[in-house]
């Protein structure tokens, strides 16, 4: 996800069948200073058992820390985040994050509805040895209960996109089975419909999921010309948009589209 660690520094004391870490502290690399710290700081923590049935706890707080950074999403987060592990052996992470600032790609490098496939090649001359194939091996599930807010800041950048939104959203299930839920409203935006600009309605909304088959969409954007009002409706879910195209005075949608144009 690019989350990166520099300047890292953790005192631990390794006793009991347990490793008591009185500090853990690191920076994202993006330098400055605020006050109380590092700009970017990450500290915290917490006793991690050795033993099979032990009880660990490990706290983190992160300030104004990069959390994510890759092609599709860049976010900046600031908040308390525990990862407990109780005797039978399941790990939660919980807490409660804002999010001072991220930057959605409206249109990522890889094209959405392409789905990587394992290929399987039949009729390879063989090679004299016997191939095994090895049992997959089944990584560690932890669940997770993490809140996300953000009043706004949470840009969307691409296809024509430039909007910023604010987020109220919840993070449960597990790693191999999130389940994402709660609603982005729109603070401000534009859309770029074939060189002329629709501005947002700051009650518009996307109501997240999981699938982009279960994430509904509710948002209006309206040019404003002297002689007409044209108004582009999304409705329907991110993996089939409904778009619609009305106007004041009413008229139909070619000529409303050839008035847009021309």
């Amino acid at each position: 996800i690019g989350l990166k660690l520099e300047d890292l520094s953790i005192v631990a004391v390794l006793s009991d069948n347990a490793i008591d870490v009185s500090r853990f502290s690191a920076t994202d690399g993006r330098g400055g200073r605020i006050s109380g710290g590092e700009r970017g700081q990450l500290s915290g923590g917490g006793r991690i058992s050795l033993q099979r049935d032990g009880i660990s706890t490990f706290k983190v707080n992160l300030k104004d820390f990069k959390l994510i950074e890759n092609d599709a999403v860049t976010a900046i987060a600031s908040g308390d985040t525990t990862i407990n592990r109780a005797a039978e052996g399941k790990v939660q992470v919980s807490g409660a994050l804002t999010i001072d600032r991220a930057t959605v790609a409206a249109n990522p490098p890889t094209p959405s509805g392409v789905v990587p496939m394992e290929v399987v090649e039949i009729n390879r001359p063989d090679t004299g040895e016997a191939e095994v194939l090895s049992e997959p091996s089944r990584g560690l599930v932890v669940a997770l209960d993490v809140s996300l807010k953000a009043a706004r800041g949470i840009f969307v950048e691409g296809r024509g996109l430039d909007a910023e939104l604010s987020l109220d959203a919840h993070v449960g299930g597990t790693t191999a089975r999130p389940v994402l839920d709660g609603v982005a409203r729109v603070v401000r935006g534009e859309y770029d419909f074939a060189g002329k600009r629709f501005e947002f309605d700051q009650r518009g909304a996307v109501y997240l999921a999981t699938s982009p088959e279960r994430i509904r969409l509710d948002l209006t954007a309206t040019r404003d010309d002297p002689a007409l009002t044209a108004v582009i409706r999304v409705r329907g879910t991110a993996a089939k948009p409904e778009i619609t195209l009305t106007s004041t005075p009413v008229l139909p949608n070619d000529e409303v589209l050839s008035r847009i144009l021309f």
